[in-house]
């Protein structure tokens, strides 16, 4: 029994275009990336029967046009484009699926060129710990200020006058001229009291 082009055209024709909606089914779905080496295992054994069946003629096209949909759900839009030109060559003319194919491609290296100047958005509940973060150390930042700050100084305030002074007993310097001057003058200087008026 002798096996004619059509009959091998039509066998081809069936496995291939099988193959063509497996893939869009599968990207569809999500599952593209799982089921890849799967369609590339599918699409290199129709090669190996097909490619050179001079039976076959244009119609080899979509050999190439599976290789650039499998290299294209890769993000390998070189490859892809490569395979596209090659089908576009062997059919002998432009078609649809090629060009929407070459219009992705192009869209997608387009928007990976392009810089987003708009700030990411925030969802509220990144929103609410930002605020609680900000408002957080907001309150740490005014009892510092307020309580922790003040008795630091006067420490510090404290234990200048007494080295400057000469004492290291802080009761008996209580009542010394210089040492209250030197200590309301670092107290005056950090913020923590007024000047007092001389007469």
């Amino acid at each position: 029994m002798e096996i004619t082009d059509q009959s091998i055209r039509h066998t081809f024709n069936i496995n291939i275009n099988k193959l063509l909606r497996d893939m869009q089914h599968s990207f569809d779905s999500g599952q593209i990336s799982n089921n890849i080496p799967d369609f590339q295992r599918r699409l290199d054994k129709l090669a190996s029967i097909y490619q050179n069946n001079e039976h076959l003629g244009k119609l080899r096209y979509k050999l190439y046009e599976a290789q650039a949909y499998i290299h294209y759900f890769q993000h390998d839009n070189d490859k892809a484009l490569e395979f596209i030109q090659m089908a576009i060559s062997t059919r002998g003319e432009r078609f649809n699926r090629a060009d929407n194919l070459i219009n992705e491609i192009s869209d997608s290296s387009y928007q990976e060129g392009v810089v987003d100047t708009q700030p990411p958005k925030l969802s509220s509940t990144k929103i609410k710990w930002v605020v609680g973060i900000a408002g957080a150390i907001l309150i740490l930042g005014v009892i510092y200020w307020l309580a922790i700050r003040p008795v630091l100084v006067r420490h510090s305030c404290n234990s200048m006058a007494l080295t400057h002074i000469g004492y290291t007993n802080p009761q008996e310097a209580a009542f010394n001229d210089i040492y209250q001057s030197y200590y309301d003058t670092c107290l005056i200087n950090h913020g923590l009291s007024s000047p007092q008026p001389t007469f």
